[in-house]
């Protein structure tokens, strides 16, 4: 039950990792606007926050789910605030009165790779903390039970079980299946 609850969240992050690490990272969809303000921006984040927020709700667009931050860029700044499905960032112009809005759509595997980059929320943080305790309990306990075949009955392994299993390769296999080999074992001593 476990595995089937973290498979698709494991398989994500390995794709996405995998095709992240040759540079294939997805694309956006960009959009730029013009905000003509009353007053000039201020290097302030909550205020640039709802600015944002404003101008998302204007356009019928749910705000990112991802932290914001204030970036510095020599004498100005800039809001940016990213999420899963949705970046978008606030710049000043050389003109006080004018901003530049920017919202960028994420493709469908763009989504995947801002997910696997802790942008998409509190609930999928908690889930993917969840994956990486499982996977680590999973390594664990294959360790213990490999390191201890003879008390768990394996005593009376082949030679070429031995082989495989002590070249490493055989191990990794093994540590993989520990954990629902201790949970099926029933011959405790």
């Amino acid at each position: 039950l476990l595995a089937v609850f973290m498979l698709p969240v494991a398989v994500m992050f390995f794709i996405t990792g995998a095709l992240y690490t040759w540079g294939i990272k997805g694309g956006y969809e960009t959009t730029v606007h013009e905000l003509h303000l009353e007053n000039p921006l201020q290097n302030e984040l909550q205020e640039l926050v709802n600015l944002a927020e404003r101008e998302l709700n204007r356009r019928n667009l749910t705000p990112p789910t991802g932290e914001a931050k204030v970036k510095a860029i020599g004498d100005s700044f800039k809001l940016e605030w990213s999420g899963s499905s949705m970046d978008v960032s606030i710049a000043t112009t050389p003109q006080p009165l004018i901003a530049e809005l920017e919202i960028k759509h994420t493709s469908w595997h763009r989504r995947f790779v801002q997910l696997h980059k802790a942008k998409g929320g509190d609930p999928f943080k908690v889930y993917a903390a969840i994956l990486a305790t499982a996977l680590l309990l999973l390594l664990i306990t294959g360790f213990i039970i490999t390191d201890n075949r003879v008390y768990y009955g394996m005593e009376n392994a082949t030679t070429a079980q031995n082989d495989f299993n002590d070249n490493g390769v055989g191990n990794s296999c093994f540590y993989c299946n520990g954990f629902i080999q201790l949970i099926s074992a029933t011959n405790f001593q």
